[in-house]
């Protein structure tokens, strides 16, 4: 999901700001319920963790 929102993405481009573009993209573009939206920012929120762990 995150390449069909921005296949230039890397991880230094993480902010909130994009996270907040990212939740819309996926609202009003994809159409994905709330529901949908959680899982996928508990996968980059997975991620996100992983990455701190490996001191990224």
């Amino acid at each position: 999901m995150l390449k069909s929102f921005n296949s230039k993405l890397n991880f230094g481009d993480l902010t909130y700001d994009m996270v907040e573009k990212f939740d819309l993209y996926m609202a009003n573009v994809k159409n994905n319920a709330i529901g949908g939206r959680f899982v996928k920012h508990k996968c980059l929120k997975a991620m996100c963790n992983e990455a701190i762990k490996k001191g990224c």
